[in-house]
């Protein structure tokens, strides 16, 4: 079910958005030719066997390496305190209360990488696409004059990552592109718990297309035992090899595909 108010009406809270816009910034920091290859985190993460990775492994390492990238104010003398995080210079609110009727339920369908999609039967109270949220973001003037990020550094940081992902995992997908485009003014990204893996994570900025996909295969494939995602991964260098999708009224969706716009 979907989060909801104590008055029943839908809502997304801000951390939900503010952990989008935290991947997003830890991706272009990784991508835009700050060191951190030389870090103990990706060195270890780069070198270790694939056998050895599970999910628990692979978050603490993100985990870690994101401190490393984030945790860049002079505040507190102990690198893992939070309060060295230049997180704590963007403050998003819960988004408005969402109108009841903007609810649908939708069944969850797998696009495959050979062009067909497998619907499942599962299905899932989701926001009716179109739906229009509203947050209020507040930005720290001194912490983002440190960390050199202000609102155009945010939207750069959301539509790179979303660039990285189209090029590096959704391009294999035929059936997105019968999806009906975006054309709006606005950056595109995702947001929700039924996005995917591939989505909230910095694992492949960090180690590499290949390496990141091995990684993912390994985690999958320890999640879920009957899906065979290291075969598929050694035979088209991807995973996870679906991508979550639903139909609403005839038209493919994916999952929590939106677009942030600032006003």
């Amino acid at each position: 079910q979907f989060v909801k108010d104590n008055m029943g009406c839908p809502y997304i809270p801000g951390s939900s958005l503010k952990g989008a816009i935290r991947t997003a910034i830890s991706t272009e920091k990784l991508r835009s030719g700050v060191d951190f290859e030389q870090s103990y985190w990706v060195k270890d993460i780069s070198n270790a066997t694939i056998p050895s990775f599970d999910k628990k492994k692979v978050m603490n390492w993100a985990q870690s390496l994101e401190k490393n990238i984030l945790h860049t104010l002079p505040i507190s003398a102990k690198a893992d305190d939070a309060i060295n995080s230049i997180m704590k210079g963007i403050a998003i609110s819960d988004s408005q209360p969402i109108a009841k009727n903007r609810l649908t339920i939708v069944q969850k369908i797998d696009a495959r990488i050979d062009g067909k999609a497998k619907p499942l039967p599962i299905f899932r109270e989701c926001l009716m696409p179109e739906t229009e949220l509203e947050f209020t973001l507040t930005l720290d003037k001194q912490i983002m004059t440190q960390s050199g990020i202000d609102v155009d550094y945010i939207k750069k940081a959301l539509q790179r990552h979303y660039q990285w992902q189209q090029e590096t995992y959704l391009q294999q997908f035929p059936l997105l592109s019968t999806e009906k485009a975006i054309t709006n003014q606005g950056t595109i990204m995702y947001l929700g718990g039924g996005v995917g893996f591939p989505h909230k994570t910095i694992l492949h900025a960090a180690v590499g297309k290949k390496k990141g996909f091995e990684i993912s295969a390994e985690i999958m494939d320890n999640l879920f035992r009957k899906h065979y995602h290291r075969a598929y991964a050694r035979k088209y260098k991807i995973a996870p090899h679906t991508k979550k999708l639903t139909q609403y009224k005839g038209r493919y969706c994916q999952m929590g595909l939106c677009q942030f716009v600032v006003k």
